[in-house]
């Protein structure tokens, strides 16, 4: 089964519950996992003119592995 992550909505109650595609975006799902090595409590927006999407601010950016890699 493949991990999860949930997304609490603190005024309605409401939580996402979601999973990301490792298997076709491995390197990209382990910055993730590894981003969140702690709970994170912030502000979401919703992208309103890209579609379907909600992002938020980070008060740092935090390392990134490298995304690409040569053969």
């Amino acid at each position: 089964m493949a991990r999860q992550f949930e997304i609490i909505f603190e005024k309605s109650g409401a939580v996402l519950v979601a999973e990301l595609l490792e298997s076709e975006a491995p390197i990209t799902c382990e910055n993730f996992w590894e981003a969140l090595a702690e709970p994170l409590r912030r502000e979401l927006h919703h992208g309103g003119e890209t579609g379907p999407e909600m992002w938020s601010a980070t008060q740092e950016r935090p390392a990134l592995r490298k995304l690409h890699r040569l053969a």
